[in-house]
């Protein structure tokens, strides 16, 4: 065996998870499954035998229990997601009318603060204050980094299925990709000439996001949210659509599918392939899944499949390793992928 663990090892790694996990019952899991693996590594080889059977049938025994329980758990994760971001984006909109003691994140229970207290927040500095907002901006930075390898000529159009009540990616997108490059000095002394020797490209409209989703009241949220939001989000525009039957997506050199958009493997391949159907062809497809552990909060994605291969050239995969927990999946629109899908979703 490459390594033994010692019976130190093993009380060490519990007294470890004992202080750090709260639930006896998340403690009691934890442990059992500690056990198998330190009493599997201590055998001298994993020939079939009596004891050895044991072991590997009862890890069997609760990966399967496991597996039984993710949908639940991830529905339960889901909906918790959705009520987190629909609280942000009821507290960021009121923004300067923010009373605290009234759904705010902001209020302190000391009895110095009178529940009738205003607070005079700017609107900008509550969304930054989002609990996630660090990750969604290295989410965004990894899947633009992910799309200029494919194809380096950034999109001036992206739709967005799945944005939610807190469209924080969409934001994400407008800022980053019309964050206008500083000028070199020749690009600045060029500026000054006539505008018949000004041979420099135009300059390139703002990027627009067309956010989707099938919730109405989190698709109202959402844009009510951006309107009090003002300039950072005006280049935003809404949909009251599902992934099973979105609007029209041929205009869009980039379409985005959330996470949570799908809950099982051949769901999100059916909505993929609607979504498809209704692209043009050589646009790319962001798919968002996850790996590992991760896949315990959001469902992990094949994209090997013949049916997803069918319709997909499959460009980039990035599974991150740091504090972003989701991993990304950059796929082509074939050529034959949109009749394909076309006459899948007819019939």
């Amino acid at each position: 065996m490459g390594f033994e663990a010692t019976d130190a090892d093993a009380q060490s790694a519990s007294d470890t998870l004992a202080d750090d996990i709260i639930s006896p019952e998340a403690q009691s899991y934890v442990k059992q499954i500690l056990s198998l693996y330190y009493n599997l590594s201590k055998q001298p080889d994993l020939r079939p035998c009596t004891y050895t059977n044991a072991l590997f049938t009862e890890l069997i025994l609760e990966n399967a229990k496991l597996k039984e329980i993710l949908p639940g758990l991830r529905a339960l994760c889901a909906e918790a997601e959705c009520c987190l971001e629909s609280r942000w984006a009821d507290t960021i909109s009121r923004g300067a009318n923010t009373q605290e003691g009234k759904n705010s994140p902001y209020h302190s229970p000391t009895p110095s603060c009178a529940s009738s207290r205003i607070l005079t927040i700017p609107v900008n500095k509550l969304l930054v204050s989002f609990p996630y907002y660090s990750n969604y901006i290295d989410l965004t930075r990894l899947e633009l980094a992910a799309l200029q390898t494919v194809d380096p000529t950034p999109p001036r159009q992206i739709a967005f299925i799945g944005s939610g009540p807190l469209p924080l990616t969409s934001l994400c997108l407008l800022s980053s990709l019309n964050e206008k490059s500083p000028r070199t000095l020749i690009q600045s002394l060029v500026s000054y000439l006539p505008s018949w020797l000004n041979l420099t490209a135009p300059e390139q409209p703002e990027v627009a996001v067309l956010n989707i989703d099938h919730n109405e009241s989190a698709l109202i949220q959402s844009e009510w949210l951006c309107m009090k939001l003002g300039k950072i989000a005006k280049q935003m525009s809404f949909s009251l659509s599902s992934a099973s039957s979105p609007p029209p997506l041929h205009t869009f050199p980039v379409v985005y599918l959330a996470a949570l958009v799908g809950a099982s493997q051949p769901q999100k391949e059916t909505l993929v392939q609607s979504v498809v159907a209704q692209m043009k062809e050589g646009a790319l497809l962001v798919i968002r899944t996850s790996w590992g552990l991760r896949s315990l909060l959001y469902p992990a994605f094949d994209c090997t499949t013949e049916g997803i291969l069918s319709a997909l050239e499959i460009c980039v995969v990035v599974h991150p390793y740091g504090h972003v927990v989701n991993s990304v999946i950059v796929g082509r629109v074939r050529a034959r992928a949109r009749t394909l899908a076309k006459s899948a979703t007819a019939a």
